[in-house]
């Protein structure tokens, strides 16, 4: 929640996440189910615990796992809408729980993934070339054409559904943006708008191998990107500074193409119709504590 200016960043640029703010229900205590891409994006769509539902870790770790698919006899929000109710649903973007032909076999009424096939859970670095690099080579710029972003391509897909509904049905529908999410990779044209130098970092960000911290989270420090570990203070900051400029232009990309979708939603008539869920899977420690 520190990262949007609706809950008080002052540097973050969220001007259409703000106006939604403004004329909404603000929530200022959510728990995620569990700090997990994949489990908690389970429980979005199940309603119930990880250890209900059985994704306890993230997709593509089953080693790690003692089960490395949904529960099948747990009824996903899909199916539920289907034998339940006259609404339609629609699911684009980022699945993450498991194989994305599990999506485009779902009970979803519209879907579709990316038209990139390594875009299926969020962008790295094969994306394309660096233009320019920062954080140490783990963000920066990429040589790839804006409207094939993975997150512009959620958008486009979710604004193109809604231009061509032929159905007076009400909807369900999900646009899952991958991002904001490490590596903080953006297209170049887009750029990085943010100066790092002027980016204020979090008090606690050196709190990384206290004795005071938990067990999990001091073995952790040893494989973080902040770690200050051979080199000075002044250097780490630097290095959370670069990263959190990245980070904070992914956040601006995708404040524009929220805008973007509530203008689809207003220009097709659908807007006072329709509730709007702001939300994530789960937060991100920017730096914070270390991570």
């Amino acid at each position: 929640m520190d990262m949007l200016s609706c809950y008080g960043n002052r540097v973050v640029r969220t001007p259409n996440l703000d106006k939604l703010a403004k004329d909404s229900l603000v929530f200022e205590n959510c728990y995620t189910p569990t700090a997990l891409c994949s489990p908690a994006r389970a429980s979005f769509l199940t309603g119930v615990y990880p250890h209900k539902h059985h994704v306890v870790v993230n997709t593509g770790e089953p080693k790690w796992s003692y089960c490395q698919r949904l529960d099948r006899e747990i009824m996903m929000i899909q199916d539920w809408v289907k034998e339940e109710s006259d609404y339609e649903s629609a699911y684009f973007g980022k699945w993450h729980i498991g194989p994305d032909e599990e999506l485009l076999k779902s009970g979803f009424d519209h879907k579709k993934v990316y038209d990139h096939p390594s875009y299926t859970n969020h962008p790295g670095s094969w994306m394309g070339p660096f233009t320019k690099q920062m954080g140490n080579g783990t963000a920066g710029l990429v040589d790839v054409q804006l409207e094939t972003f993975p997150d512009v391509q959620t958008a486009a897909m979710t604004k193109s559904y809604l231009k061509g509904r032929k159905t007076d049905r009400p909807f369900l529908l999900y646009c899952a943006f991958p991002g904001p999410h490490p590596a903080w990779l953006l297209p170049n044209s887009f750029g990085i708008r943010y100066s790092p130098e002027h980016i204020p970092l979090w008090n606690n960000r050196r709190e990384i191998n206290s004795e005071e911290k938990p067990f999990y989270q001091q073995r952790l420090s040893g494989i973080s990107l902040l770690s200050t570990e051979g080199s000075s203070e002044e250097h780490a900051d630097a290095l959370l500074q670069e990263l959190l400029a990245c980070e904070y232009s992914y956040i601006e990309l995708i404040d524009i193409m929220i805008g973007q979708i509530i203008y689809t939603l207003k220009e097709t008539g659908q807007y006072e119709d329709t509730v709007i869920i702001f939300t994530a899977d789960h937060g991100s420690m920017s730096g914070a504590h270390g991570f």
